[in-house]
């Protein structure tokens, strides 16, 4: 069966497939569906945002730089989701709903540039693996604003030792 991805994503796809096969002849409509088929949507809804949030975590909890950090502090991790989903619904769809302070619960846990990082590729990764787009990329950028923003901040606050104070 012949299967089309959902939204107009697939009619670059096609356009460029047939500008190839009408040059080199290669293209098969089994090529065309086998680079359909692998499209990768961009972030859409909350139901998206719950499929990367979902993934990222347990990519954390089983992270051998983040696992320690989180799972010390988080006992019951459902809370810690429904608030994420909140979090990442407002900042890449303007929905309201979240409500914290997302520094201020960092702030007292034993993390560096190390764990940023490791947040940060873990991050990036889950997105690329379900996702393509604006937002999907819109998500990565603000995954990599926070993450810059936050250790920043850890490290004015703890008096880095990069930090000359006169």
């Amino acid at each position: 069966m012949f299967w089309m991805p959902s939204g107009h994503l697939w009619i670059p796809v096609l356009i460029s497939c047939i500008f190839v096969s009408l040059h080199t002849g290669s293209l098969t409509f089994w090529d065309l569906n086998f680079k359909l088929k692998n499209m990768k949507a961009d972030i859409k809804d909350l139901s998206d945002i719950i499929v990367f949030v979902d993934e990222f975590y347990i990519k954390v909890k089983n992270d051998e730089v983040l696992g320690p950090v989180f799972n010390n502090v988080i006992q019951d991790w459902g809370p810690h989701l429904d608030k994420m989903y909140k979090f990442w619904n407002a900042a890449l769809f303007g929905v309201p709903g979240f409500k914290g302070n997302p520094f201020a619960r960092h702030a007292p846990l034993p993390i560096g540039a190390d764990h940023f990082n490791r947040w940060l590729d873990l991050f990036k990764s889950t997105i690329d693996e379900h996702f393509e787009g604006p937002i999907a990329l819109d998500a990565k950028n603000r995954a990599k604003l926070m993450a810059a923003m936050f250790l920043s901040r850890l490290q004015n606050m703890r008096g880095s030792s990069d930090r000359v104070i006169v």
